[in-house]
């Protein structure tokens, strides 16, 4: 199956907290992936990072393209 969705080694921290350190993880086409966890975990830090809302360091490809201020 393709990878649809992939994500290497991201790093993300907010004042002075990680939130991601070296997160790795893929979705493959034609499946269903659910975001699960307690509060305050980094699930909608996530989602933003992946939509681009939030930076990231390169680390997030979307159909073989690696998302960055230009490719958004």
């Amino acid at each position: 199956m393709d990878k649809i969705l992939e994500v290497n080694e991201l790093n993300y921290s907010f004042k002075d907290k990680t939130i991601f350190n070296n997160l790795q993880f893929s979705i493959k086409k034609s499946t269903t992936n659910l975001i699960l966890g307690p509060n305050s975990c980094g699930k909608t830090t996530l989602i933003r990072l992946l939509c681009g809302i939030f930076k990231s360091n390169n680390n997030i490809a979307v159909n073989d393209i690696v998302l960055n201020k230009n490719k958004l």
